[in-house]
């Protein structure tokens, strides 16, 4: 599943399918599928074919949304295994990234695990 930028869209502007190809450079037959799958086009059987950039930005955001993974706050995504894995507390160790964040200037760190079912270091900002 690609995750396309949804800020090259313009909300306010119009788009044809071959416009919203050449934008994330796909094949025109990709968005006459996302147009079947759910992409609303303001008319739908007139010529020529235009999609509103809010609604098709919209599409895009609940499309890639639906493929993210939630995870608790002891988990990690394993991109192995592809799912969320819990690791052993004991195993878990904090790895100063070396740069600050916030107004506060703190030291920002990285959660580093090992995942339970296949070793792959998994990893968590913190």
């Amino acid at each position: 599943m690609k995750n396309y930028n949804t800020r090259l869209i313009r909300a306010g502007r119009t788009y044809t399918p071959s416009e919203i190809a050449k934008l994330y450079n796909i094949g025109t037959g990709t968005v006459y599928r996302w147009l079947k799958d759910g992409l609303q086009p303001i008319e739908q059987h007139k010529n020529p074919l235009l999609i509103y950039g809010h609604e098709l930005r919209r599409f895009l955001l609940k499309r890639q949304e639906k493929h993210k993974k939630k995870l608790g706050p002891e988990e990690f995504y394993c991109v192995k295994c592809r799912s969320a894995q819990n690791a052993k507390p004991e195993a878990i160790r904090l790895v100063k990234t070396g740069k600050k964040i916030g107004k506060e200037n703190r030291d920002q760190y990285q959660k580093v695990a090992p995942c339970k079912d296949c070793g792959t270091e998994m990893r968590r900002f913190s």
